[in-house]
């Protein structure tokens, strides 16, 4: 009998543990909020193409500089995936590294076979129409910053375009 009463209290507490451990594991657990996606730093906008894609054309993607001018052409502080080929319009979310003023966000294009000292800008975010200069941006942390529109312009790929230096591609 009394051996019966220890096998009994004994599955008690070993019970007792387990359920304590399970009930801890599930209060800790942060499940109020469900799934969200993962909030990321960046900006949105739309980029309206003008004119005929060349043929020539191996990619057309999004360059995002903190300096305008930058302090060279290779200090990129985002680029973005290559844009698909031949739409007249793309709607985009560019994740960048940090919060932050950006100064100079482009869409660049280089022709297949053509070194990266070729690239040309098509287009560049200018703000509220003042096509003065680049449109600089500030970007929150865990924020999406929308809004960052840009027309670019296959009409500017023409002969005589500077292709080096920080004014790269403008006319």
């Amino acid at each position: 009998m009394i051996i019966k009463i220890k096998k009994m209290v004994l599955w008690a507490v070993i019970s007792g543990i387990a359920a304590f451990f399970i009930m801890s594991s599930f209060f800790s657990c942060d499940y109020n909020h469900g799934l969200h996606p993962v909030p990321i730093t960046g900006i949105a906008g739309t980029i309206t193409f003008r004119g005929e894609w060349p043929a020539n054309t191996e990619f057309v993607r999004m360059v995002v500089y903190r300096d305008y001018p930058p302090p060279s052409l290779i200090a990129i502080s985002a680029i973005g995936e290559p844009i698909p080929l031949h739409v007249k319009k793309y709607d985009y979310v560019l994740e960048l590294p940090s919060a932050g003023t950006y100064r100079w966000i482009l869409v660049a294009w280089k022709a297949k076979n053509a070194l990266f000292t070729d690239i040309k800008t098509l287009g560049t975010y200018y703000e509220t129409g003042d096509s003065s200069q680049p449109g600089s941006v500030s970007v929150v942390t865990n924020r999406v910053t929308r809004g960052i529109d840009i027309v670019a312009d296959f009409g500017v790929l023409s002969p005589g375009l500077e292709t080096s230096g920080p004014n790269f591609g403008l006319k």
